[in-house]
């Protein structure tokens, strides 16, 4: 029931639609491990609060005026999977953001060693350069950071050179 003295029609809407996937969600590997960001996706009302999910259970809520948090320790090995989702004050939950996931370890591999590896982590293979190294000619030489990426995403390596012409790789 309401109660309103106001004198004109007005009308009371329920909120049904969901709030956008938070965006910008990414993770970046540092001395003190892993910290994960994101940025409110806009709703059309107020935000509740952001439920983080690790490898597709309930991992951790966090304010509205949060917007990272640290994981601890991690490397490339780890094969957890992140995803986040908002919730508007109405229960509302918006689409998932993410999966994150950590790209796996390729310096040393070959070429097709690494696609394999990228393949199994749920990776594609993006642009290949040559790089100055002592590895044998077609060895993967980086990256050499603990990168952690968007599930699909292509990811960008570097080969030791060779003779070939560049681009035959």
């Amino acid at each position: 029931h309401v109660l309103t003295r106001h004198l004109t029609l007005f009308a009371l809407v329920r909120d049904v639609q969901a709030p956008p996937a938070p965006i910008h969600f990414a993770g970046v590997v540092a001395g003190d491990g892993l910290t994960l960001r994101w940025l409110p996706g806009r709703d059309n009302t107020s935000l509740s609060h952001y439920t983080l999910f690790v490898d597709g259970r309930p991992y951790a809520d966090y304010g509205i005026d949060q917007y990272e948090t640290k994981m601890g320790a991690f490397t490339a090995d780890d094969t957890r999977e992140f995803t986040i989702r908002e919730y508007d004050l109405s229960g509302n939950a918006s689409p998932l953001a993410g999966p994150l996931r950590a790209v796996p370890h390729l310096v040393g591999l070959t070429l097709d060693e690494a696609k394999a590896a990228l393949a199994a982590r749920g990776f594609t293979l993006g642009t290949v350069t040559e790089a100055a190294s002592t590895a044998p000619p077609g060895t993967v030489v980086g990256p050499t950071e603990v990168l952690v990426r968007t599930k699909g995403s292509a990811i960008d390596v570097q080969v030791a050179g060779s003779a070939a012409a560049p681009g035959r790789f």
